[in-house]
């Protein structure tokens, strides 16, 4: 009896983190019957990760354990490349799920949303002062400007991101240059109403500002061509 393919697959790039926090896996207990969770890392540090407390909390998921070289970049393609899913949702090692949250998730996904599905996303009071601060800010320019951002958890389907090309080499923020380009192509973003916790251990706040200011410019570039047409079809 073949096994069904998942229709979630949750992409982890773990970096250089050697141990999965507990209450970090036990929030990701609610991910639903059989989907599928990959791990990337480098092999060498995934010599020294303890996997036995995620594949005990996880036994319900399909769980992939992949290496790739040291690069973001080469651990997203990697994993995208092998993930089985319809839809692949970006998550990292200090996001904290919830019920609701998936939930939204799984029934946005099941309505055949197109484009990119990102969360609503809160700093934990462990996280740093400067990303609580910005706290609202991120979640207001991501809805203004229609850009999904890394810190909120993205979800895209393996189709989109393979018309996309991947995830552009050569750059550590390869994530934030194929979201830019979603932004670019004004592509649909769907933002869910509950909400997607983070501790923002790997939030980095230059590239996130960069990419603002460029997304901020690329909406003031969309909004004054389509005025231009409006004008010349008046």
């Amino acid at each position: 009896m073949e096994t069904a393919m998942p229709s979630l697959s949750v992409i982890i790039p773990l970096g250089r983190q050697t141990i999965l926090d507990h209450d970090w896996l036990n929030a990701m207990r609610t991910l639903p019957q059989g989907a599928e969770v990959i791990f990337v890392s480098s092999g060498s540090f995934f010599k020294q990760l303890d996997k036995k407390p995620a594949q005990a909390t996880l036994a319900h998921c399909n769980l992939k354990w992949l290496c790739a070289a040291e690069s973001v970049t080469a651990q997203l393609n990697t994993a995208a490349a092998t993930a089985q899913g319809e839809w692949l949702w970006f998550l990292r090692p200090d996001h904290r799920l919830d019920a609701e949250l998936i939930a939204e998730m799984q029934s946005l996904q099941q309505a055949g949303v197109s484009g990119v599905i990102c969360a609503r996303v809160r700093y934990l009071p462990s996280a740093p002062l400067r990303f609580r601060l910005l706290n609202p800010v991120i979640n207001l320019l991501s809805r203004s400007l229609k850009l999904p951002l890394p810190e909120q958890g993205y979800c895209i389907s393996k189709r989109l991101l393979s018309s996309l090309g991947g995830f552009p080499p050569g750059s550590d923020d390869s994530d934030l240059c194929m979201l830019l380009s979603v932004c670019q192509l004004n592509l649909p973003i769907r933002m869910t109403a509950a909400t997607l916790f983070s501790k923002g251990q790997t939030g980095r706040l230059l590239p996130w500002l960069r990419l603002s200011i460029s997304a901020l410019r690329l909406s003031l570039q969309h909004q004054l061509q389509f005025g231009r047409r409006r004008q010349q079809n008046s």
